[in-house]
């Protein structure tokens, strides 16, 4: 209820302040390159909308601020809106161009792999960019691991030019050390949605395999948490005793 409220609100502040969205929107650098980029997951209008609620979401739900009970509450919050989505919109702007353009190069480098015997590793590596770039991803994926995509798809890249330098056998091993923790978060996940439950800690639990993907195939580029399997088990446990 919390986070389908939180939504609410959100989209109730979108459409009272469009037009400062619209504005901020249109002014984003290389916008044109990102929509190209992005084509393959993402059309421009739905690329609009989603940014247009993620500004929203930072612009006026920084970190500790409690949701809108009541009118006076609600006016509180959308109170200075011009300035708060300019400042929310400064933190975005970086990052949007380098996730695209990053995303771009990960899908010229993932068309490389074609031989047959790199099959399994082409299936994961798609299979995760499907994983990252749902529908709906730019609005529903926490900001800090948003911030992380680059590095995720500089992942990819960087495990691609390994697999095709020699290192198959490598890359067989850490993935078949990421299915059992990736396994248990598919399951775990689709039956929260059929109870239209939604977990903290699986969603902590889904970044640290991501990062636990950095670490075992691109490990020069470090982690944004510290991540091991006894880590993930660890998560995991409190996953189970929070359902």
């Amino acid at each position: 209820a919390a986070f389908h409220n939180r939504r609410g609100v959100t989209r109730l502040l979108c459409l009272e302040h469009r037009k400062s969205l619209r504005v901020q929107i249109q002014h984003l650098p290389k916008w044109d390159d990102c929509c190209v980029w992005a084509a393959s997951v993402l059309d421009s209008d739905s690329m609009k909308r989603q940014l247009q609620d993620r500004i929203a979401e930072l612009a006026f739900f920084p970190p500790r601020q409690k949701l809108p009970k009541t009118r006076e509450e609600y006016e509180a919050v959308s109170a200075n809106a011009i300035e708060k989505i300019a400042v929310a919109t400064q933190e975005v702007t970086p990052l949007i161009p380098k996730l695209f353009e990053a995303f771009h190069k990960t899908r010229l480098a993932l068309e490389t792999v074609g031989a047959e015997r790199w099959a399994q590793t082409r299936n994961d590596v798609q299979q995760q960019l499907d994983a990252l770039f749902q529908s709906e991803f730019l609005r529903d994926v926490p900001w800090f691991w948003m911030q992380q995509f680059p590095r995720y798809l500089a992942g990819i890249e960087y495990r691609i030019d390994k697999l095709t330098s020699g290192g198959e056998s490598r890359d067989q091993q850490g993935r078949q050390e990421v299915d059992d923790f990736w396994s248990q978060y598919r399951e775990q996940s689709l039956r929260n949605s059929e109870l239209g439950r939604v977990d903290p800690q699986l969603e902590e639990y889904r970044w640290m395999i991501e990062e636990f993907r950095v670490s075992l195939f691109a490990q020069p580029l470090g982690t944004a948490v510290k991540v091991s399997p006894q880590r993930l088990e660890k998560q995991w446990d409190k996953v189970i005793k929070s359902a």
